[in-house]
């Protein structure tokens, strides 16, 4: 099985419900090869809470997600998501808990994980355009929401201009995946490109 990431920027009335899955990619023999797949991108458009909880609920199973990355201003619709997933919906003391041990949330075996886009905006999004620009990420022409959202978005020191820029909630959904993947892991050359 490879590993595999949801990334979710969810809104429920005033814009658009953004997702992403990513994998990492196996060569025949079983190695990493480098290459991070976009399986899914898309948006929902302004769907119900509970709506978007059972699509997501479903796409995790299916998909068989690994991480799950949230943006962290959504409480609620993270601890809806851990409740259904088996995890604890009180997750400020776990997260609290870790922060003061000084330990990563992605190394706490938490599935579903929040992000601080406040403070970490920027580092995802230099770290996404890394991935990118190496060649580390293939995605299909099918997914024309995300190919459209690569292509115009545009950012000033890291922080993306959202005025400039199209399909915003499917991108941030793109970079939380992009997080998942960590490039001392990866060979020094991408062997793909977007597709």
């Amino acid at each position: 099985a490879t590993e595999k990431v949801l990334g979710l920027d969810p809104s429920y009335s005033s814009s658009k419900f953004g997702f992403c899955v990513a994998e990492l990619a196996h060569a025949s023999d079983g190695s990493g090869t480098g290459q991070i797949n976009i399986l899914a991108a898309d948006e929902l458009d302004r769907p119900l809470f509970n709506q978007a909880l059972d699509f997501f609920v479903e796409m995790i199973n299916n998909y068989q997600i690994n991480c799950v990355y949230v943006d962290g201003s959504q409480v609620a619709f993270i601890s809806s998501l851990k409740a259904r997933l088996g995890e604890n919906p009180d997750y400020h003391y776990d997260v609290e808990y870790y922060k003061q041990a000084g330990i990563d949330l992605d190394k706490t075996g938490m599935k579903v994980v929040p992000v601080n886009f406040s403070t970490k905006h920027k580092a995802m999004l230099e770290h996404t355009k890394q991935l990118t620009s190496m060649n580390y990420i293939a995605v299909n022409r099918k997914l024309s929401k995300l190919i459209t959202a690569l292509r115009t978005a545009t950012a000033t020191e890291f922080a993306l201009d959202k005025n400039l820029s199209v399909h915003n909630d499917v991108f941030d959904a793109f970079r939380m995946c992009c997080k998942w993947f960590n490039l001392q892991q990866l060979p020094e050359e991408g062997p793909y490109a977007i597709v």
